[in-house]
């Protein structure tokens, strides 16, 4: 369970999502748009883990308009003020949740998208296992992370500094964990603008 400081900090300032910097909107339109590839003309059920702002909830409903869409943050009192922004879209609903106690129906999305957000996971390897199940057969996983190699992360030193815990993951063991629960078809690139790894990757 994320701790209450970590909480009342986000709850004060947005969690990161995609729209930490709004100059990395081109690299989520690009990954929405050929994820939207993949639907073939279904009318999916989709969760954002760790949305941040309304923008990325808004930028999934213009790919995918007849979608259902599911947002979940942190956010105490600040959530509901942000459903209200978002009341006149009938089809996304927005609620608090924890990455690490995500609790949703087996077997229920086409797709789960979880950008700069699993960083905040005290056992990703539990996460991921969870996410597998919330995942219908034939649905796609969809995250993307800032692998740290040659750079440090700025990110990191901010959090550090407000004692908010955050986990940098290894590009390899990342992948071995997904194959080890049975995703397939991995598909593994990185975003033109920031250079975040992003990973695909399906449940059969």
């Amino acid at each position: 369970m994320t701790d209450e400081h970590t909480v009342t900090y986000f709850e004060k300032y947005y969690s990161q999502g995609f729209f930490g910097n709004r100059k990395h909107k081109k690299d989520l339109k690009k990954i929405l748009n050929t994820s939207a590839a993949l639907c073939k003309g279904k009318r999916p059920h989709i969760l954002d883990i760790g949305f941040g702002k309304i923008d990325e909830l808004l930028e999934i409903n213009n790919v995918f308009p007849y979608a259902t869409i599911v947002g979940t943050d942190i956010y105490g009192k600040k959530m509901a003020r942000l459903s209200r922004a978002l009341k006149e879209q009938n089809n996304i609903t927005v609620f608090n949740g924890d990455i690490n106690e995500p609790d949703f129906e087996a077997d229920y999305f086409d797709f789960i998208f979880a950008f700069n957000v699993l960083y905040f996971a005290d056992n990703l390897h539990e996460t991921l296992k969870k996410i597998f199940t919330f995942l219908k057969k034939g649905g796609w996983f969809v995250f993307t992370l800032d692998i740290y190699g040659q750079h440090s992360s700025p990110n990191q030193k901010k959090y550090n500094k407000n004692n908010i815990k955050y986990n940098i993951y290894n590009k390899e063991s990342l992948l071995k964990s997904l194959q080890s629960i049975n995703f397939k078809k991995t598909e593994v690139f990185y975003t033109e603008k920031k250079q975040y790894l992003t990973v695909r990757c399906l449940k059969k």
